[in-house]
């Protein structure tokens, strides 16, 4: 009973405590922002890549593989299994306007296909949209309104034929009025667009300059043969029908995306008939009967080759699983399939995870996410002795309090719980500040950046370093508790010693003291 008074009154009447508190708090929050960020990096890091590629890819560099179309029924037909996707990847250049190259990487898909197995639609940034985004606090995104008040060149279009355009990757030749492939650009790939808070806004009027608006690129690839030789570079003007925003800076600034079968023309992939004996017709005389006669060109049929297929889980499968589902669809295509007329490339496939493909990277961060932490929790001891000083401190202070509590029939380990349980309090106050002092923070850490870059010219995050547009801003629970226990258990041990000192204190020379 008396310990829980004595605590109230300690706790209420005294600064030397609050000070402890104050020291938890704010330990707590520099291990928990440091935390929420670093770790909201690797997670950020790991989903956003699985939004692009989904969840496992299926691969073979160079000429890629056929009989695709049979291991994309395998993988649905799995029931762990949602969708698959083909894909060509290769590396090429871009010809912007105005004589600008950019070098990207190139992505041929099945726009419907890759849009199942991706989040290919949400990284479409020129759409309509209804409510500003977060960050956009004066509503000044040109989305906002009719494209028409914003672009006032020939061949209008509305925000919404950008978008469907993007999603299907078809543009119209306005020379033929046929449908024609497009190509979406990283948004920072083209340079076209001038970043805002929080929205980009197009460069130009023109439809040349914003080139969402129709404006065109020269696509150059370099082809290699079944050697792995290169042979002549094959170019392709194309429409541009959007740009890409999908958060990750590596993706928006080198990735390009088209139609699969742009580029299975453009590296030989498409299949049908190859002649192996060029030279057209050619006349021969029987040499049984003397007629002539006249001769076709030798020729053999060829499959369509990719070298990627994407595969997406069922949701709430853990990746392990996905990864075995795939595997065992994979194998048996493979079986199938091998000895078929080049059916030797299947044997080369690989399945790989994004943070498989990323392993480095990402043991890299991992380890410097424990350091860091490490480091901070080191510094974060500060707090347990702090607490012991202060403790110490008061445990002098009240040597006579103490020695009546014991004259009167007070026990040692009551004596020790009232210190504890006033550490526990203290402790609990502080951890309590500093979770929500580190929740502000980081919930409002890319405004605090904002205004850090605005009025001091202080540039911390860059996204061409960092790889994301903006700095993660999610507390996860489970650390936010296990911070919390840190800091209640600082308190704890900080007061331990000055707890059993007080515990072992001689009623009759505490009742002297002075």
């Amino acid at each position: 009973m008396y310990q829980g008074l004595l605590t109230r009154k300690y706790l209420t009447r005294k600064i030397m405590p609050l000070l402890s508190a104050v020291a938890v708090a704010l330990c707590t929050a520099m291990v928990l922002v440091t935390w929420s960020v670093m770790g909201g990096f690797l997670n950020t890091l790991l989903t956003s890549g699985r939004a692009m590629m989904g969840d496992v890819k299926i691969e073979v560099s160079g000429v890629g593989f056929p009989y695709y179309d049979d291991l994309i029924e395998r993988l649905e037909a799995h029931p762990d299994l949602v969708a698959a996707a083909p894909a060509v990847e290769w590396f090429g250049q871009i010809g912007l306007p105005y004589g600008r190259v950019a070098q990207a990487a190139v992505w041929g898909v099945d726009p419907e296909r890759y849009a199942r197995v991706t989040h290919y639609s949400d990284a479409l940034h020129w759409r309509p949209i209804d409510t500003p985004t977060r960050r956009d606090t004066e509503g000044a995104d040109p989305r906002l309104g009719p494209a028409s008040e914003y672009f006032t060149g020939p061949g209008v279009r509305s925000w919404d034929s950008v978008l469907q355009r993007g999603l299907s990757l078809t543009a119209i030749d306005e020379r033929t009025n046929e449908p024609v492939p497009g190509i979406a650009l990283g948004i920072r790939l083209s340079g076209q667009s001038r970043p805002r808070p929080g929205w980009y806004e197009p460069t130009s009027r023109f439809a040349e300059d914003f080139l969402p608006f129709g404006g065109r690129v020269t696509l150059v690839v370099l082809p290699s043969d079944s050697q792995g030789r290169m042979i002549e570079p094959r170019a392709r003007i194309v429409q541009v029908v959007n740009e890409i925003q999908s958060g990750i800076a590596q993706v928006d600034g080198q990735t390009a995306i088209t139609r699969i079968d742009l580029m299975q023309d453009l590296l030989g992939m498409r299949g049908g008939e190859r002649v192996i004996e060029p030279g057209g017709f050619r006349v021969e005389v029987d040499p049984v009967t003397g007629e002539e006669r006249f001769v076709a060109p030798v020729t053999v049929s060829e499959p369509s080759r990719v070298t990627t297929v994407f595969v997406r889980g069922r949701d709430g499968l853990s990746m392990d699983a996905i990864v075995e589902a795939t595997r065992e669809a994979t194998e048996a295509f493979i079986h199938a399939n091998s000895s078929r007329p080049q059916g030797g490339l299947l044997r080369y496939l690989t399945l790989a995870t994004w943070e498989e493909i990323n392993a480095q990277f990402v043991a890299a961060v991992k380890k410097e996410i424990g350091l860091v932490l490490f480091l901070f929790s080191f510094i974060s001891l500060t707090a347990v002795f702090l607490v012991w000083a202060i403790f110490w401190s008061m445990v002098n202070e009240k040597t006579k309090d103490i020695g009546i509590l014991r004259a009167i029939g007070a026990s040692r380990r009551g004596v020790a719980w009232l210190w504890l349980r006033y550490a526990v309090s203290i402790g609990v106050v502080g951890s309590a500040l500093g979770l929500a002092i580190s929740y502000l923070i980081v919930r409002n850490i890319n405004e605090i950046h904002d205004w850090m870059d605005t009025a001091l010219g202080l540039s911390i995050w860059d996204p061409s370093i960092y790889l994301f547009a903006k700095i993660p801003d999610e507390v996860d629970p489970l650390h936010a508790a296990v911070v919390g226990l840190g800091g209640v258990l600082a308190a704890i041990f900080g007061a331990m010693v000055p707890a059993i000192r007080a515990a072992r204190m001689d009623p009759v020379r505490a009742l002297r003291f002075e």
